[in-house]
């Protein structure tokens, strides 16, 4: 709705310590609607990454394959906002991130980080602890994951499409300065 879209940390929704990990949330992360300031989308994904100890060029290089850094883009199959996220996901985790709004900035990248947080600590759990799989498992889902590596999946079998969107995820990463 219109007066959902924000501007990164714009937004009314509060941003409490709810899931976080021991790494503390840098005061520029929840001063910004405060204080009337607003985040860069750079302050933002290095204050959401590092809340969840994720690389923030990575995040911010998910935002631009997933959506081109469109706030309010919706797939053919549902998937919201900035970070793409699909209503089932959203309904799971945007409580764990204590959001409501898929089409704000922060709220997106907020569960996207969640999610994500989870997706490497499920893969790490079955020896898979490189980013490349937790960002196939935010694409293609979990389960189509799980399935394709107990059937001896590996990346050189992964479908073209997972590999080229991890690929690209990567490849963006790394020119951000």
């Amino acid at each position: 709705l219109p007066d959902q879209v924000t501007a990164p940390g714009s937004g009314v929704v509060s941003r409490p310590e709810v899931g976080a990990p021991a790494a503390a949330v840098p005061a520029a992360a929840n001063a910004s609607s405060e204080a009337g300031a607003t985040l860069t989308y750079a302050q933002m994904f290095q204050s959401v990454a590092q809340r969840y100890d994720l690389d923030w060029r990575m995040l911010a290089a998910q935002a631009y394959v997933e959506s081109g850094f469109d706030a309010v883009a919706l797939s053919n199959a549902g998937a919201m906002g900035l970070m793409q996220v699909l209503p089932g996901t959203w309904r799971e985790w945007a409580p764990a991130a204590a959001v409501t709004d898929p089409f704000d900035t922060y709220s997106s990248v907020q569960v996207a980080a969640v999610y994500l947080d989870y997706l490497r600590t499920l893969l790490a759990e079955r020896g898979y602890t490189g980013s490349e799989w937790m960002l196939v498992a935010y694409n293609w889902g979990p389960e189509r994951l799980n399935e394709f590596l107990t059937g001896g999946g590996t990346w050189e079998t992964l479908p073209e499409a997972r590999r080229q969107y991890v690929t690209e995820i990567l490849r963006v990463a790394q020119t951000l300065p």
